[in-house]
């Protein structure tokens, strides 16, 4: 058996308060009540307090969510979607500096901040297998006729450096070994 109530919070000062910002409907069953939880809907979404843990449960926009108060949880469903009524990103070429060398691809979109200091991050899709992965929009390059001819040139100077290196190693190798007959 349901039965409908209206709840009245008493506050710490002994004053009676309603009860959320908004009116609501609490549904409790015996079954919720035995199990220590109760269920609030608020603008068509489900919360559930759950004493076990302790927190409001609830499903908004397709991800599972949860709240340390009825009244955070009604904040959260009335905060407008971050992004939407803006404008859309369109996907701009890139060269991205990576420690395999200057990778052409497409930046997708902007990154959330993660909250660790690195700022300005934003997804990038390499054009040769299609990997997708988060990367700083400092180590990326405009794709220009002059930023490719300086990847070009920078790629035989690698080439070149690379050489130089395995013959200096060449020239090390060849050189006598000193002989020094160490006492036992």
């Amino acid at each position: 058996m349901a039965r409908k109530v209206a709840l009245l919070v008493t506050t710490d000062d002994g004053s009676d308060t309603p009860f959320g910002p908004s009116p609501c409907t609490i549904t409790l069953t015996q079954r919720s009540i035995m199990a220590d939880t109760f269920k609030v809907e608020y603008k068509e979404v489900e919360i559930v307090y759950s004493e076990e843990n302790s927190r409001f449960e609830f499903e908004l926009r397709g991800k599972e969510r949860y709240s340390e108060s009825l009244a955070k949880a009604k904040e959260t469903i009335d905060k407008p979607v971050a992004g939407l009524g803006g404008k859309k990103f369109e996907p701009v070429r890139a060269l991205f500096n990576s420690s395999w060398g200057v990778l052409p691809g497409t930046i997708t979109s902007i990154a959330a901040k993660n909250g660790y200091g690195r700022s300005n991050e934003v997804w990038f899709v390499q054009d040769e297998n299609k990997c997708r992965s988060k990367e700083l929009l400092s180590n990326m390059y405009e794709e220009s006729e002059s930023n490719l001819r300086l990847c070009e040139e920078s790629k035989a100077l690698d080439k070149e450096a690379n050489s130089l290196g395995r013959k200096a190693e060449v020239r090390r190798n060849s050189m006598t070994r000193i002989k020094i007959t160490i006492p036992e």
